[in-house]
């Protein structure tokens, strides 16, 4: 009989962020269905969808619901469908990073930062249960999900309790002002230039004269080498920067018990192409879902007029999702909540008016894996057992296989139940201890650290549908080794063997003028290449050979040489 609904859709309202589950119920165990979003085939392959069967229930999982699912969905079952209506209620915007306590020195620049799950929300800065006024002093900077406070110069009136306030959320730090270890009567200035290839002497001067310092390129403490210089002249530190190259160029601070004075060093390139620091960033790896930015800095004698963006060698196109920026120190493409279709090689190409130059970056965004390849195929089935053999996704997700999942499905219980975990190199598994009447379904997850896979499944198998007793052993027959008393006989494994593997072969022996057969004890054969050592006959007397093949349901018929066997030559 045809499949038929016997629970159709309901409409289905969810929160955001909730998982959307859609279910319906038919007649059938075996047959499957197929789900459409807004008359679209759904791809299980994405993440965001799971369907499942359990017994007669067909569901449809959608995760990390948000607006943009919203829609009709309709169940199909052969010709037969059913549809609802998905709504998903929007959350007001919460903050994702909260902010942290800020100790500083007098003088310094103090920032405070949050994230958030909406760009567009509505936040209350305070300071001390008071809403803040924005000024040169203190400014509010806003970049998507990101907001930044900064307090310049900080005095010991700015000290206090910040916080920031969304919807019925608040994030509160405290900032801390110390008095400074050390004045500084002169700082590094701001921003630094040199000529390509020049040398550049960065200098301070303290209020101490026995203070020490120390001088960093980024976060890495700087030591005295060839490359740089490190001078102490009492109350005035130098770092000397030999031969710098746009390698060299970036932040370095110089630091004295809890005061730093901070610079950054550009390198002025006159009239020539753009050219590109070799320690970018060329490998970028992010999860699904996330925003990533890809960066290429670049120093030119002009800016550079343009950039542009392509992806597997096809253009990059802008959209509210993906952001083109090009400023005079750097390209940026930005793309958020990325998907796996973003995953691929990314090229920068930059012109000015003397030159180009090209840049190549990898993103590879992380999901969970794909299905294992399929089809999940049964081997060596018996009363009791079989073995389930698949092979390896074709795409990992952009992280290593961390193991496989088994799990079973027998019809009369209706669930789905685990059975083993094993390791990424594993790629079969005998299932033992089943009841050969019951039908089952068997299905492997591959796993990373991000998730699960989509299951692959095995076809409906009852065990004693799908094994027998082998058939006969086959001709032709090797006799070789032939003496007045022995000789060896080989044989061709029978071409069917029952669905299960041949674990023994029964050769028997008996002169042909006689009814009774001996079966040979003690015999152990290779079920490969089956041969036998026939023993202990009497000279020039003939002799006829019996040969079963066993499995493990039973013997199969016997195959009994055409002709008889005379010890001493083939009759």
């Amino acid at each position: 009989a045809e499949p038929e609904f016997v629970k159709k859709l309901l409409d289905l309202e969810v929160t955001e962020k909730d998982t959307a589950i859609l279910e319906v119920e038919i007649t059938s165990l075996s047959n499957d269905v197929t789900w459409q979003k807004d008359g679209q085939v759904l791809n299980s392959k994405e993440n965001k969808f799971e369907f499942t069967r359990d017994g007669t229930i067909r569901k449809l999982l959608i995760r990390n619901t948000s607006v943009h699912d919203e829609g009709e969905y309709t169940c199909v079952l052969s010709d037969k469908l059913c549809s609802a209506e998905l709504t998903v209620v929007e959350l007001p915007p919460e903050i994702t990073i909260t902010m942290k306590d800020v100790t500083i020195v007098r003088g310094d620049k103090a920032t405070f930062e949050i994230e958030l799950t909406k760009g567009d929300a509505l936040v209350r800065w305070m300071k001390d249960g008071q809403e803040l006024q924005f000024s040169e002093h203190i400014r509010l900077y806003i970049d998507g999900k990101r907001q930044k406070l900064k307090i310049y110069n900080a005095t010991s009136d700015d000290a206090g309790i910040y916080s920031c306030q969304v919807g019925n959320q608040t994030s509160k730090a405290k900032l801390t002002i110390e008095e400074p270890g050390v004045e500084f009567i002169r700082k590094l200035s701001d921003i630094t230039l040199v000529p390509l290839d020049e040398d550049i002497l960065l200098t301070i001067e303290l209020s101490d004269d026995k203070a020490s310092v120390e001088w960093y390129r980024k976060t890495d403490l700087i030591h005295d080498c060839d490359k740089y210089t490190i001078i102490d002249e009492g109350t005035v530190k130098k770092l000397i920067i030999s031969g710098c190259s746009i390698d060299d160029a970036g932040e370095y601070s110089v630091k004295c018990l809890n005061v730093k004075s901070v610079t950054k060093l550009k390198i002025e390139v006159t009239e020539s192409p753009p050219r590109i620091p070799t320690n970018i960033t060329k490998l970028y790896r992010t999860k699904r879902g996330n925003d990533v930015h890809l960066i290429v800095p670049y120093f030119a004698g002009s800016p550079c007029s343009q950039c542009e963006w392509t992806i597997n060698n096809s253009p990059v196109i802008e959209s509210s999702r993906i952001v083109e920026k090009l400023t005079e120190e750097q390209a940026t493409l930005t793309i958020r909540q990325v998907e796996k279709e973003d995953m691929g090689t990314y090229r920068s190409k930059l012109v000015n008016s003397y030159g180009e130059i090209t840049a190549e970056l990898t993103l590879v965004v992380g999901d969970a894996p794909d299905q294992p390849e399929g089809p999940l195929t049964i081997h060596n089935i018996t009363k009791k057992s079989l073995t389930i053999k698949w092979r390896p996704p074709k795409y990992d997700g952009g992280y290593e296989i961390s193991h496989y999942t088994i799990e079973v499905f027998e019809t009369t219980k209706g669930i789905w139940s685990p059975v083993i975990v094993v390791n990424s190199q594993t790629f079969d598994y005998t299932l033992e201890n089943l009841d050969d009447n019951l039908e089952y379904i068997f299905r492997v997850k591959a796993a990373n650290e991000i998730g699960l896979s989509q299951p692959l499944e095995s076809k409906a198998i009852i065990l004693n549908k799908c094994y027998d007793k082998p058939g006969a052993p086959r001709a032709p027959l090797i006799i070789t080794g032939m003496t007045e008393t022995s000789f060896t006989l080989e044989w061709q494994p029978p071409e069917n063997d029952g669905g299960s593997p041949i674990n023994q072969y029964i050769v028997e022996v008996k002169q042909t003028t006689k009814k009774k057969w001996k079966e040979l004890k003690g015999f152990i054969s290779d079920c490969t290449i089956p041969r036998v050592d026939i023993l202990d006959l009497i000279p020039n007397t003939a002799y006829d050979i019996k040969i079963v093949a066993r499995n493990s349901i039973g013997d199969g018929p016997p195959y009994i040489t055409p002709e008889p066997i005379l010890v001493g030559k083939l009759m």
